[in-house]
């Protein structure tokens, strides 16, 4: 997986985790987005289907075209807001501590 390239084509066997955002080249499956998504209910996917990293493949094996890579994918993207988010305060957070410094 780490070795993978923008346009390599990766076998996802079911029940492993989707490697890379791509583009389904082969098969039909169910894949299940609810980590990224939210989403409860499964997707079917097949032939021209956009996939993203993360997602879980249920059913049958399918192939993957790698679109996007490593650091450029959709959840490493989720996770760096994440971790952003959690290492800054809201605005309204900052001002109630210059308030709260005032009386404090």
């Amino acid at each position: 997986i780490a070795n993978l390239v923008i346009g390599d084509h990766c076998l996802v066997k079911a029940g492993q985790a989707i490697p890379t955002d791509g583009i389904v080249v082969q098969g039909s499956s169910a894949i299940d987005n609810s980590l990224l998504t939210g989403e409860s209910l499964p997707i079917d996917v097949q032939a021209g289907a956009s996939v993203i990293a993360g997602a879980i493949n249920l059913n049958s094996p399918i192939v993957i075209e790698a679109r996007r890579v490593g650091s450029d994918t959709e959840l490493a993207r989720i996770t760096k807001m994440v971790l952003t988010a959690q290492g800054e305060k809201a605005p309204i957070q900052r001002l109630a501590d210059r308030i709260s410094n005032v009386f404090v």
